[in-house]
């Protein structure tokens, strides 16, 4: 019984790595805009660029005429990571996500966080059993998702999926700009104390409600297609942080923008023209991939009726 239910929850871990960008969004909101959309152009060279979050609504959908027009004129869809390929994602989570070898959760995290993290798992009905075996991270990911659940938004919805969905019934190849193991080895690279930092955090923000409240922010300035609000909702998220998990925005967010960027900078020039779609968190900000392809001279325009 506790190898299915860690099974269901790798499952749906793989599908929320990103998970930092997401809640309930106003039911009244219309798709007409819906996310961040822009076109992006040097010289004849040309691309679209789609900021997602990973989880959303039914009523969110379908895409407006513009960006699914945009989908149709080009020659691929670039995702982070190919959600769509959920049996790779989990072989992938599978492989990184537990210790092995007598190895378990008590060892690397103090007593006082076991003690404050074990009301949130029985929140959720998760087994401390099962937990034991499982990283700090993947812990801290896998309750994100279960915050998400109970906003009412599922993976299933997701921008970045249902894009997938659209692109394979377009018959669009998909590429990925990353990939799920660029993405966990991220986690995996994080030291024994960030990992327990991380986790905190979490464990930290679903006691507190804020972290409910702050999904709330984020998801709904992108539903409404607000980048000015989107990114005032991620600022004040970082300015949240306690001082030892600061280091998440820096290693999740900010270094992933120079490395997004220069992988599209890439597509652009490539003479066939994609859509791409990445978390709107790399999308917005000073620092965010728009500003950088601004800086280079770079024409972005706004597609969003």
């Amino acid at each position: 019984m506790l190898k299915r239910v860690r099974n269901l929850l790798l499952q749906g871990v793989a599908l929320c790595l990103l998970l930092p960008a997401l809640a309930a969004a106003d039911a009244t909101t219309s798709r007409a805009r819906l996310g961040l959309f822009y076109e992006v152009t040097d010289g004849p060279a040309k691309l679209y660029l789609f900021g997602t979050v990973h989880a959303g609504k039914p009523e969110y959908y379908p895409f407006n005429d513009t960006v699914t027009n945009a989908l149709k004129s080009s020659r691929y869809l670039a995702l982070e990571a190919d959600v769509s390929n959920q049996s790779d994602a989990t072989k992938q989570m599978a492989a990184h996500a537990t210790y092995t070898g007598g190895d378990s959760l008590g060892q690397h995290i103090s007593p006082a966080l076991t003690q404050k993290l074990q009301p949130v798992l029985e929140q959720y009905g998760i087994p401390m059993e099962l937990a034991s075996s499982l990283k700090p991270w993947t812990i801290a990911t896998m309750l994100d998702l279960f915050v998400t659940q109970d906003a009412g938004l599922s993976p299933e919805f997701g921008a970045d999926m249902m894009l997938a969905t659209a692109a394979k019934q377009m018959n669009k190849p998909i590429v990925e700009v990353e990939s799920m193991q660029i993405q966990i080895q991220l986690f995996e690279s994080m030291t024994s104390a960030e990992q327990e930092a991380f986790l905190a955090n979490t464990v930290d923000e679903i006691s507190s409600g804020k972290g409910a409240s702050t999904l709330q922010n984020i998801v709904g300035a992108w539903a409404r297609g607000d980048a000015q609000a989107l990114n005032k909702a991620f600022v004040d998220s970082v300015a949240e942080l306690p001082p030892e998990a600061k280091f998440l925005d820096k290693k999740l967010i900010k270094n992933r923008n120079a490395s997004m960027a220069q992988r599209i900078d890439g597509y652009l020039h490539s003479g066939s023209v994609y859509f791409v779609a990445v978390g709107a968190g790399h999308v917005v900000g000073s620092d965010g991939i728009v500003e950088r392809f601004k800086a280079k001279g770079y024409k972005v325009r706004d597609m969003q009726p």
